[in-house]
């Protein structure tokens, strides 16, 4: 009797040990937890240019796989400097003047270069392009432009496409100051840092640091149901000859959690944007 006491208490002991483990088999286990807030990986659509007006449009199963790429790539960057940040939808409703051409938000890669920290983050405004094909990157030194905020960095956990998920899928509310403005000069020396910072073979992954995205699908992620703002993460995708890191915006509610599924629908894909122009080479 005693001896099957003690055994019971071993396995017991055992099996809270493997529970409790942080490995990637309990990171899977956690995420099964939350899997109506999740959406199913390995069930991509895919999404393609057209008459539509779908251009940026990817599934969840690409944006885990760029994000994820981006932290393999990057690591040390992922983890200490920031992987994302936070975008008040206030700041992305377009204005009301006559644009002429492609209309949308254009996006530059800065970073921020300190003694103890580097920082990555985003600015960007409104703006037209009269093709598809190429934008411009200049900035007007004299202007301002918005400046996201909240920055979020990849906790130190497991790399793969289940652990992004679950990192997806339990963020904190974004904190206060929500977005400000950067002066154009120093915009412009923090994307120059930006492309000297990320290098691949002794070259800037990157020649142009800026993306542009159409403004009506724009709206649509910040008309999601119960949408207050948008986080961007940086992904990577390698098999571009150009511009590499790329910028993933998915949709947050009001709890400040990502909008994963679709709130009308939690059996399908919320809306996710990625393949700023420039595009695909």
């Amino acid at each position: 009797m005693k001896k099957c006491l003690c055994l019971s208490a071993i396995l017991l002991w055992i099996q809270s040990g493997i529970a409790s483990s942080p490995d990637q088999s309990s990171l899977v286990s956690e995420n099964s937890l939350f899997a109506s807030e999740v959406p199913p990986i390995g069930n991509c659509k895919t999404y393609h240019n057209d008459t539509s007006g779908i251009y940026h449009r990817i599934c969840y199963d690409s944006v885990l796989i760029l994000i994820n790429n981006y932290i393999e790539a990057f690591t040390e960057d992922a983890k200490n400097n920031g992987i994302g940040g936070y975008i008040d939808s206030s700041s992305l409703v377009p204005p009301h003047h006559g644009h002429t051409g492609y209309q949308g938000w254009k996006f530059f890669d800065g970073l921020y270069s300190a003694s103890f920290k580097d920082e990555l983050f985003l600015a960007f405004t409104y703006d037209s392009v009269s093709s598809m094909d190429s934008i411009s990157c200049i900035i007007s030194t004299d202007a301002y432009y918005y400046h996201s905020s909240s920055p979020v960095v990849y906790p130190d956990s497991a790399i793969s496409t289940e652990g992004v998920s679950g990192f997806l899928s339990h963020m904190i509310k974004p904190q206060e100051p929500m977005n400000s403005y950067i002066k154009g000069g120093q915009l412009n020396n923090s994307c120059s840092k930006f492309s000297d910072h990320f290098q691949m073979g002794g070259s800037p992954t990157n020649v142009d640091y800026c993306g542009f995205f159409l403004g009506a699908e724009i709206e649509q992620l910040i008309s999601q149901p119960g949408c207050a703002g948008v986080r961007y993460f940086y992904g990577y995708d390698g098999d571009r000859k150009n511009d590499k890191i790329r910028i993933i915006l998915i949709g947050v509610n009001e709890s400040g959690e990502n909008i994963l599924v679709d709130p009308n629908d939690t059996s399908k894909e919320a809306l996710f944007l990625e393949n700023a122009w420039p595009p695909a080479d």
